[in-house]
């Protein structure tokens, strides 16, 4: 199979074919011996844009989005890096400033969080090692745990909260209205 019936495949959302029977729903996914050689001998920018172009739109949506993810993930983790501390435990955090004095639980903390796949119980350990967060049994349920933000946590929170919010600032690349409207779609995505 050449490129150009790849791109073809790929582009009419097939998925492509191989001599030995093996199948690749992308490009990517084509293991390095069996691309096409015009893909092995190009440089990896060509190889990537080749790549990209043969996906269908739903396709490119989908690689769009995990490359913003990960470009937002970088660019906050870059921001953070000088505070000691990740951006889960940064918003674990918020969530416990936000429960005004009021301690939180374990289960609360994963309900909350953005990153459901974190480890709540984790981030809550090395908060606690670092001083930025409490941890308490609870009065009147000796099973669970209550945690509460400390003074240190406050104050880390408020000297990281101006990167933050400088990290997520992308208004100089879309302006109020797109804004609401990407948001507007992502939302829709979503529900």
């Amino acid at each position: 199979m050449n490129l150009t019936t790849q791109t073809e495949d790929f582009e009419a959302g097939a998925n492509a074919r191989f001599e030995d029977g093996s199948v690749a729903c992308t490009l990517a996914e084509a293991p390095f011996d069996r691309q096409p050689a015009g893909l092995r001998e190009r440089p990896c920018a060509d190889a990537e844009r080749l790549i990209f172009e043969s996906l269908n739109l739903h396709e490119k949506t989908m690689v769009n989005l995990v490359k913003t993810y990960n470009w937002i993930n970088a660019s906050l983790k870059k921001q953070f890096n000088p505070s000691g501390i990740t951006i889960q435990q940064f918003h674990i955090l918020r969530i416990l400033r936000a429960q005004h004095d009021k301690p939180a639980t374990i289960n609360l903390l994963k309900e909350r969080m953005l990153d459901k796949m974190s480890d709540a119980s984790r981030i809550v350990e090395r908060l606690v090692q670092k001083g930025l967060a409490s941890r308490t049994i609870c009065a009147y349920d000796r099973r669970a745990v209550d945690i509460s933000i400390t003074d240190a946590g406050l104050t880390l929170l408020q000297s990281t909260e101006s990167t933050y919010n400088a990290a997520c600032t992308i208004g100089d690349r879309l302006n109020n209205n797109e804004l609401e409207e990407f948001n507007r779609m992502l939302e829709s995505l979503r529900h």
